[in-house]
C-alpha cells in the first residue's frame, strides 16, 4: 500500500484549513492536529480526516 499521508498542524482555520482541504480533496489521508476541531472539513471528507 502506497497511500500518500500528510501530518499538518493547525487545521481548523486560515492557511492550515485551506492545505488540507486541498491535500483532502488530492485524495490524500491527512493526520490533522488543532486546539479545536473543524467539524464542516470532517463532515465533507469523513474518515480521511
Amino acid at each position: 500500500m502506497n497511500a500518500m499521508r500528510a501530518v499538518l498542524t493547525g487545521h481548523n482555520r486560515g492557511l492550515g484549513e485551506a492545505v488540507a482541504a486541498e491535500l483532502l480533496d488530492r485524495g490524500i489521508a491527512v493526520l490533522a492536529l488543532a486546539r479545536r476541531s473543524n467539524p464542516a472539513l470532517a463532515a465533507r471528507h469523513g474518515e480521511r480526516l
